[in-house]
């Protein structure tokens, strides 16, 4: 049995973190549904810009310049039918109660805790992760939240690495997107779990009823750490049908980014007599090799010509590593008493809690 290993405020014994198994890309849900929320922001700002703060290049020019600015033409200056969005058209002064007030939050906001990652480290270099599995993480802040609002970020798929480098420590020795999908998944739900409090309020359906019901997820969840046996020379195997060789690596951030990509154009180019190989594709990507083959569309060619056995073989082996964070959720139906499992949902109010999650943080 794995011990509940529980997101808080201070230092983490390693010896504290229990087991079970996160495999497997951020789910589209989540992305799609901060994409919605940034658009609604996108569109907000720029109705806000195009009504009282549209500046000509001139005047842009003399700031740049520290040239005097010239009398603006009251027939060509725009003018806001806000009054309150004129205390936002210009620089913020920096008075000594604001310095005072920021100086005091980030010394608060930049103690960053030490955590262990799922994989203990076994497959960085130092370069792409740390050795010894442990970084050091600080709550998201307000900046932090705005990058998520920020369409072009979410749908370039970048949001998240951009967040992950913010709020983790030692980002300037190694870019998160470098990090095993397993260690990025753990941080993903901690990060939340020390920004917002670990109540996670969703809407659930009853498979019994088929009817919703509103539950909150305690996100202290349980941890796999990676096996000692389990390294860099555990990753290759033979396929039990027709016995090929094949050596794999275990999905990072830039294989889930280029399978994000991958998706994306098939779904402009494929027609309804099409299937979707997505999940082919993946199990090609994570291959580095098989019987000689290391171009990833040959062995996407070859994946299609074997016997299922051998392609379910493949796919549970590499996207199914033996550690990561536990997000099957065990719930009990309010209607009938029964219990079911689900997985952890990831939608909006993920990084955008509710009201009433925020006030029970």
């Amino acid at each position: 049995m794995s011990e509940a290993y529980r997101p808080q405020r201070t230092p983490i014994n390693p010896s504290e973190i229990g087991g079970v198994e996160f495999s497997g890309a951020v789910p589209p849900e989540l992305l799609q549904e901060i994409q919605q929320k940034a658009s609604l922001s996108a569109n907000s700002i720029n109705e806000s810009y195009q009504e009282g703060t549209n500046v000509s290049n001139q005047y842009v020019d003399a700031v740049q310049f520290q040239q005097p600015i010239p009398m603006p033409n009251k027939k060509t200056m725009p003018i806001s039918k806000n009054k309150k969005d004129q205390r936002f058209a210009g620089p913020v002064s920096s008075s000594s109660k604001l310095q005072e007030l920021v100086a005091g939050l980030k010394k608060e906001n930049h103690i960053f805790e030490e955590i262990l990652l799922p994989s203990k480290g076994k497959f960085y270099d130092g370069t792409n992760g740390p050795r010894d599995g442990k970084i050091h993480i600080r709550p998201m802040l307000g900046q932090d939240q705005n990058i998520l609002a920020t369409q072009r970020f979410v749908k370039k798929g970048t949001a998240l690495n951009m967040i992950f480098d913010n709020c983790i420590q030692e980002s300037k020795q190694f870019s998160s997107e470098k990090l095993l999908l397993e260690d990025r998944n753990f941080i993903l739900i901690y990060l939340r779990g020390i920004s917002y409090g670990p109540d996670y309020e969703v809407t659930l359906t009853c498979p019994f009823t088929s009817k919703t019901f509103n539950y909150t997820i305690d996100l202290n969840l349980d941890i796999d750490l990676c096996p000692d046996e389990f390294d860099e020379s555990s990753l290759y195997g033979t396929l039990p049908s027709c016995g090929f060789h094949f050596k794999y690596h275990l999905e990072n951030g830039e294989d889930e980014q280029k399978i994000v990509e991958y998706k994306e154009r098939k779904s402009q180019f494929t027609t309804s007599q099409q299937t979707d190989d997505t999940l082919l594709y993946r199990t090609a990507l994570l291959i580095d090799d098989i019987e000689g083959l290391t171009d990833t569309r040959e062995i996407l060619v070859l994946l299609k010509e074997l016997k299922s056995i051998d392609v379910n073989y493949l796919r549970n082996l590499v996207t199914n590593p033996p550690f990561g964070v536990q997000t099957k959720i065990k719930v009990t139906s309010p209607f009938n008493g029964e219990e079911f499992e689900v997985e952890l949902p990831l939608g909006a109010n993920f990084f955008f809690p509710s009201q009433k999650a925020e006030m029970n943080a």
